[in-house]
């Protein structure tokens, strides 16, 4: 999963704090301000659950991300506070509250939080 997202640069890894480890369980209650307590850096992304193959994740991010592209699967970016721009072969998507997007696999991009 991890060379998907980051394309196997262990330092590039370290530096966005992913956790890819599931905090939750079926039939427990995500609670978001509570990952938002143990938020670390400027991008830090936890793994909160894995549903049918696909994984649910919570990301806080400040600054630009790298060009990078999910190799097999796509990802939904939503934002729930802030805004996010994402750099695309296809555009520059705006992203405000509220708002999201899929980047289908294969596609490069790099998230922007201002």
């Amino acid at each position: 999963m991890k060379g998907a997202y980051i394309h196997d640069y262990e330092q590039e890894f370290d530096k966005f704090h992913l956790r890819m480890d599931g905090r939750y369980d079926s039939l427990q209650a995500i609670r978001t301000p509570e990952n938002i307590a143990v938020c670390q850096g400027k991008w830090f992304n936890q793994t909160l659950h894995q549903v049918n193959g696909s994984v649910l994740r919570l990301g806080m991010f400040e600054g630009e991300s790298h060009m990078h592209k999910p190799d097999h699967d796509d990802e939904v970016l939503f934002v729930l506070d802030g805004g996010l721009t994402i750099e695309a072969g296809k555009g520059r998507f705006e992203l405000g509250k509220y708002e999201g997007i899929c980047i289908p696999h294969g596609v490069m991009h790099r998230p922007i939080a201002r």
